[in-house]
């Protein structure tokens, strides 16, 4: 791998500083020439880049309702909703 040993802004790596870190923990930054996340991934992200979602994860309304939605307490809610609403 060539190393660009340039500086870039937090949250950006690659030669000229083109390409945007991903998700990243901490203050978002990421190795300069391989696009690492320094500080690691933030929850629910993994890979060399922090790119790939974690399988089983659900973004619905925050980690809370993601786990409620795994065991099937949501769909409860949202018939108890609908039926409050009419």
């Amino acid at each position: 791998m060539t190393a660009f040993f340039t500086e870039c802004i937090t949250g950006r790596w690659s030669a000229n500083c083109s390409l945007p870190c991903g998700q990243c923990a901490g203050d978002g930054s990421c190795n300069v020439n391989t696009g690492r996340c320094i500080g690691g991934c933030l929850e629910g992200f993994l890979g060399d880049v922090c790119t790939q979602k974690r399988q089983g994860d659900v973004n619905v309304a925050g980690p809370i309702a993601g786990s409620l939605l795994r065991t099937g307490a949501l769909i409860g809610l949202s018939v108890f909703s609908a039926l409050v609403v009419c």
